[in-house]
C-alpha cells in the first residue's frame, strides 16, 4: 500500500510539473505571435499613413517618395472635426504618428499627425524613413515618421 502511495505522489508531482512547463512555453509561444501581430498591424498602419494624400508633399510632385508636408500636416492635424475623427479614429485606433525632422531641418518643424491612443501600459514604435518638407521655406529636411502603438 505505501509503494503505492509513493508511486502517485511522484506521479502526481511529474504531472503538475508538465502542466507548469507547457504552459509557461504556451504563454512564451502566444505572446511571440501577439508581438507578431502587432508589428504587422504597425507595418500596415504605417503604409497607410505614408500614403495619406492628405500629408504627402506637393513639392517637385515626386509621388514615389515618402514624403511629409508639415503645412499638410498640420491643417490635417487641426482640422478634425468629429465625422472627420470618427473616421480616422477607426482606422487609426491606438496608434499615434509623428513625424520627427533629424538631419537638414532649420525651420521645419516636426509636426504630430494624430494621437488616437488610449491610456496602455506597453507600447511599440514602428519608424518610416521619410523626408519632411516645409513648402513656405521650400526646404526638405529628411528624418522618420514614427508610429507608436499602445495596449
Amino acid at each position: 500500500m505505501m509503494e503505492i502511495v509513493v508511486v502517485m505522489i511522484v506521479f502526481f508531482i511529474m504531472l503538475s510539473m508538465g502542466i507548469i512547463f507547457f504552459t509557461q512555453y504556451a504563454q512564451g509561444e502566444a505572446n511571440k505571435a501577439v508581438t507578431e501581430v502587432d508589428r504587422a498591424n504597425m507595418a500596415e498602419t504605417a503604409k497607410i499613413v505614408s500614403s495619406l494624400p492628405e500629408l504627402h508633399c506637393s513639392l517637385a510632385n515626386d509621388q514615389g517618395l515618402a514624403c511629409i508636408d508639415t503645412l499638410k500636416a498640420k491643417e490635417f492635424a487641426l482640422l478634425l472635426d468629429d465625422k472627420e475623427r470618427l473616421h480616422y479614429s477607426n482606422l487609426f485606433y491606438g496608434f499615434k504618428a509623428e513625424a520627427d525632422c533629424i538631419y537638414s531641418c532649420d525651420g521645419i518643424g516636426s509636426p504630430q499627425l494624430f494621437d488616437y491612443t488610449g491610456a496602455g501600459t506597453s507600447s511599440q514604435r514602428f519608424y518610416i524613413p521619410s523626408a519632411i518638407c516645409d513648402p513656405e521655406l521650400k526646404r526638405c529636411g529628411y528624418g522618420e515618421v514614427v508610429i507608436t502603438q499602445t495596449r
